[in-house]
């Protein structure tokens, strides 16, 4: 081949290019992870979702990680202060959190 062929968004390869043995198939772009998206092509790495936000699936399927809006706001009764999270963290016993999920801030 006369040139590298890009990973596809929501996937990365995070070799720096010295072994050429995961370069060789499509099979080395992996799948960004839980929390993490890629939206744009030949990535090294995943953008994290932000706090207050979430994003589940964990590799499986790149499509659910090919863009920011792929990271859902923890709804209701939930929050998240951490970058990158697979999940949401309930709010503790007699605590509450009343925004319905539409502002990430708010979680």
């Amino acid at each position: 081949a006369d040139s590298c062929v890009d990973c596809g968004v929501g996937k990365f390869n995070a070799d720096d290019g010295v072994e050429a043995a995961v370069h060789d198939d499509s099979s080395d772009c992996l799948t960004c992870t839980a929390g993490r998206y890629q939206n744009t092509l030949s990535a090294a790495v995943c953008s994290d979702c932000g706090v207050g936000k979430f994003l589940e699936d964990d590799g499986v399927n790149h499509l659910n990680h090919d863009d920011a809006n792929d990271c859902l706001v923890c709804g209701q009764g939930a929050y998240q202060d951490e970058l990158a999270a697979g999940s949401c963290v309930g709010c503790g016993a007699g605590l509450f959190l009343s925004d319905a999920g539409t502002d990430h801030l708010s979680h």
